[in-house]
């Protein structure tokens, strides 16, 4: 099973060593494997001598991988390199983005007392990548991101189609229930129409499910927190629950974007958000994280939760950089995380 992974930054050496060091521990322990092919310019940005802005480049990624696997962007990147990121986004027409909110700061939180990492959920929304204006009644796959204008809507074929994906993948992932959360009230014919069309489908599934306002949401969620797992909200509303979950949960976490489309393929972007002042920094734990939610879409589950055990023992221990508040360097935290996979794996298999 072939992967692609893409640098926007240059950081070709460090995250290639990251990455097929703990991939190759784990493809010598199960059947399936996983290889990666490496792209990037060896620069600090992308320019438009690289070969990446190629013809070829992109029709090879739709025909050869699985999916695409990206290096974080950063706010203040280059034009071209958001163009080119642009570009990755539209060589499949994604459906379906899931905003996972794991936290793993051993800090207690604001949530009746819990602690940070028993926070689990996936936030879901549309990409955005194709709305239909009604005034010229044409395509915009450009449009990634924007919030929709009052002249904007979805095609009802459309929504369906995010909707069965975000079903579909929440029931593969054994989800007991499924929410959606919807404005506080539903004015709106669109937000209305996400609500009708989620209602009927979950009943044609025979899905447990409930529709939330925001107020709803955050009572339930303060209260119960463990009880949501799988959300879908439609954008703008999804990113505003997901910065402010992370903002109400704690100050830091791993996470990554994570594109689906019904061709069963699908583009991940690590990504790490910060609060309350601390720097960016280059864990290779982001690394990890993003990897551990590539294996899920692979639907393998063992790898996918001992990486995650691994970034739990690392935070444990003290296995951080710097800018996490520990005095390693990259090396050192990927050889331990490394050996930790590598011995948990071992352990597993002898039984």
């Amino acid at each position: 099973m072939n992967i692609v992974f893409f640098s926007y930054q240059g950081y070709y050496d460090s995250f290639r060593s990251d990455v097929l060091s703990v991939i190759e521990i784990i493809n010598s322990y199960f059947k399936n494997k996983i290889s990666f092919d490496f792209y990037t310019d060896q620069k600090k940005i992308v320019n438009s001598s690289t070969q990446l802005i190629t013809e070829n480049f992109f029709q090879k990624t739709i025909r050869t991988y699985k999916g695409l696997f990206a290096d974080q962007i950063k706010a203040k990147m280059s034009k071209i390199n958001l163009q080119t990121r642009a570009r990755l986004l539209k060589c499949l027409p994604y459906d379906l983005v899931i905003q996972p909110v794991i936290m793993y700061h051993e800090m207690t939180s604001s949530l009746k007392g819990i602690q940070v990492p028993d926070v689990r959920l996936y936030l879901c929304r549309e990409t955005r990548m194709r709305p239909v204006s009604l005034k010229r009644d044409t395509f915009y796959p450009e449009r990634d991101f924007e919030v929709i204008a009052d002249e904007t809507i979805y095609p009802t074929a459309y929504m369906k189609n995010v909707l069965h994906l975000f079903l579909e993948t929440a029931e593969k992932r054994h989800a007991e229930t499924v929410d959606m959360i919807l404005p506080v009230t539903l004015k709106s014919s669109f937000d209305k129409k996400w609500a009708s069309l989620f209602e009927t489908m979950t009943q044609e599934m025979k899905m447990p499910s409930r529709i939330l306002t925001v107020q709803d949401f955050w009572e339930s969620f303060i209260e119960t927190p463990k009880k949501f797992r799988w959300i879908f909200a439609p954008d703008p509303l999804c990113d505003v629950l997901f910065y402010s979950l992370n903002v109400l949960l704690n100050k830091s976490l791993f996470s990554c974007s994570v594109l689906l489309t019904q061709e069963n393929k699908f583009y991940l972007e690590n990504v790490s958000e910060f609060y309350k002042g601390l720097p960016n920094y280059r864990s290779p734990l982001t690394s990890y994280h993003a990897l551990a939610m590539m294996y899920d879409l692979l639907d393998m589950a063992i790898p996918a939760r001992i990486l995650r055990r691994g970034i739990n023992e690392a935070i444990s221990k003290g296995w951080l950089t710097p800018e996490m508040g520990g005095t390693m360097n990259a090396s050192e935290v990927s050889n331990l995380y490394a050996s930790f996979i590598d011995r948990e794996l071992s352990e597993m298999n002898r039984y």
